[in-house]
């Protein structure tokens, strides 16, 4: 529930705020706010206080009829950066880790409205994709250091909304997008060539004009699926992605909502049931709806969930900004000028055994709690207990009931480990997800130094070892794709360098244990239809050809010695 328009926070940043990230600007563990302010050409900044409160910062001057930002670290120092874009192209502004920007290159492209950013020549640096219509897109590759190389002409595709994900499971970001092209509404998906750009478009089921695209897995098939808001009429539409690049016919839903369309929305899981659901506002009319997805394609009769002020909302971010546990509502408003904060109010009750979480002064609901880990991050001998929900950490100390909230995340958090990840000795807290991580670095003490926040590619399924036999504990993750992403710890408890390489197949589960006796871990990779591989480790982190493993375990696979001997070996787990 996100409450009716009285209790709704407006922040003011200026004319025409046509889009708004949240964000941790400086590194203070709570997140900002940057919202696109079309009319007076620049970003408004504004400070998060950790309770949801907000101050202004020095606003990023941008070029003329700004449209679009992306938000992610250009140039590899854990700051992020700005790629923003303008009538006459994209500019770049890179962070200072302290909420300032100073501008850096510019890259020309005529009458560009949308900016995407990801790693789409699998180089392991961040990319950046400018849309426009009815051109072809752009693509400029990141050379690491927030310069880039643009590369030859793409695709020709609908470009009224646009995403880069992988649509048939390869490990390479393809490009999807949806809208009106050359008299045709669709929605086209253009797969990555693997050489530096996108193959020819493939056409998709019939769209709306004036659309927004969100993709997510609606059926819980492994596979993204594309929603299509229209904008200007009450109707989505749900397309499956079958897993190839391919999208199935459209279902049509009717959103009965107060107003003329579904105007913006952002899909997350928010009742807590394992399925992501749909909220969204209305165009110009003030209801926050939710539409709750039952894990297979199909939504619940939308209901309304909240009220914002009359205005006309043209961007809707889902983010916990006040440090309950409980993601708000951010919309940027238009006609008002303003950032819109809907505060959550959790419809969860809350309680649990051996930890009362209804006992603790920061919410964590035990419906969603997604891993456990175990530790002893004060040193006094007794084990403390970290968990994490989809956004957050938390720590309970062995000698206090107190629920310890760590820090937000940027991810979606899936899991969380306790480990030494700095080599000082002390039980640190990390939190992870496809998206990113968060380190949270002990004290010794039951404190924590500020922490790290990190959006990179990673996975779902992630373990710990030092791979490269540097001391420190490395990452690999995997997320149903063929890609395996291998992170190595810099010693100081980041993960910066990227060692990632493809399986011939899509893979689902990991473990990280040395099998062959040489002091290097190797990698147990289950693949999507349960079968495992073993891939050795050349003791520098990087992995030779795989051999199979007589196992199957479709559901989970795990490394430890069961008969006493010494030697590691491996157990897997099916459904059946």
């Amino acid at each position: 529930d996100w409450g009716d328009e009285a209790e709704v926070l407006e922040v003011p940043v200026g004319v025409a705020a046509v889009a708004a990230r949240a964000v941790d600007l400086d590194a203070d563990g709570d997140l900002d706010l940057l919202v696109l302010d079309g009319a007076r050409d620049q970003v408004a900044v504004r400070l998060n206080d950790g309770a949801g409160a907000f101050t202004p910062g020095a606003p990023v001057r941008v070029g003329p009829a700004p449209t679009d930002l992306a938000v992610v670290d250009l140039n590899g120092d854990g700051a992020p950066d700005l790629a923003v874009a303008e009538d006459a192209g994209v500019s770049v502004h890179l962070g200072d880790g302290a909420a300032g920007f100073v501008e850096g290159v510019f890259l020309p492209l005529d009458n560009v409205r949308s900016v995407r950013a990801g790693d789409v020549d699998r180089d392991g640096l961040p990319d950046l994709v400018g849309a426009r219509a009815p051109s072809p897109v752009t693509l400029w590759t990141g050379r690491g250091d927030g310069t880039f190389d643009r590369q030859a002409a793409q695709v020709v595709l609908p470009t009224d909304d646009v995403a880069l994900v992988d649509m048939d499971a390869d490990g390479w970001l393809d490009l999807v997008g949806s809208g009106f092209l050359a008299g045709v509404q669709y929605t086209g998906v253009a797969l990555n060539d693997r050489a530096g750009g996108f193959a020819a478009v493939v056409q998709g089921p019939a769209g709306f004009s004036n659309v927004e695209l969100v993709m997510g897995d609606a059926d819980d098939d492994g596979f993204p699926d594309a929603w299509v808001i229209d904008r200007f009429n009450p109707a989505l539409q749900l397309m499956r992605g079958d897993g190839g690049g391919g999208l199935s016919p459209a279902a049509v839903f009717d959103v009965g909502a107060e107003g003329t369309g579904a105007a913006r929305g952002a899909l997350a899981d928010v009742n807590a049931d394992g399925t992501l659901d749909l909220v969204h506002g209305t165009n110009i009319r003030q209801p926050l709806r939710l539409e709750a997805g039952d894990g297979a394609g199909d939504l619940a009769p939308g209901v309304d969930v909240g009220r914002l002020p009359i205005g006309e909302p043209v961007d809707l971010r889902l983010a916990d900004l006040d440090g309950d546990g409980a993601r708000d509502v951010l919309v940027a408003d238009v006609r008002r000028g303003s950032a819109l904060v809907a505060w959550a109010t959790p419809a969860f009750s809350v309680g649990g055994v051996g930890i009362d979480l209804s006992a603790n002064d920061r919410f964590l609901d035990p419906e969603n709690v997604r891993a456990v880990a175990v530790g002893d991050v004060d040193r006094d001998g007794l084990p403390d207990v970290a968990v994490c929900n989809h956004a957050e950490t938390y720590v309970r100390r062995g000698d206090d009931d107190t629920l310890r909230w760590l820090a937000p995340a940027s991810a979606d958090l899936r899991g969380v480990r306790v480990i030494d990840v700095d080599r000082d000795g002390d039980d640190d807290v990390v939190g992870f997800g496809p998206d990113g991580y968060v380190v949270s670095r002990s004290n010794g003490d039951g404190t924590f130094a500020a922490r790290l926040d990190r959006s990179v590619s990673l996975g779902e399924e992630v373990d710990f070892a030092d791979l490269n036999d540097d001391g420190a504990p490395d990452m690999v993750g995997v997320q149903g794709t063929r890609s395996v992403a291998v992170r190595l710890n810099n010693g100081a408890g980041d993960f910066t360098t990227s060692r990632s390489f493809t399986a011939p197949r899509a893979i689902h589960r990991v473990v990280a244990t040395d099998f062959d006796d040489d002091q290097a871990p190797d990698l147990l990779l289950v693949e999507q239809a349960g079968q495992t591989t073993l891939w050795t480790n050349d003791g520098g982190g990087r992995f030779a050809s795989a051999r199979a493993v007589g196992i199957q375990a479709s559901k989970a696979v795990f490394a430890g010695d069961v008969d006493g001997d010494g030697n590691p070996d491996a157990v897997g787990l099916r459904t059946t």
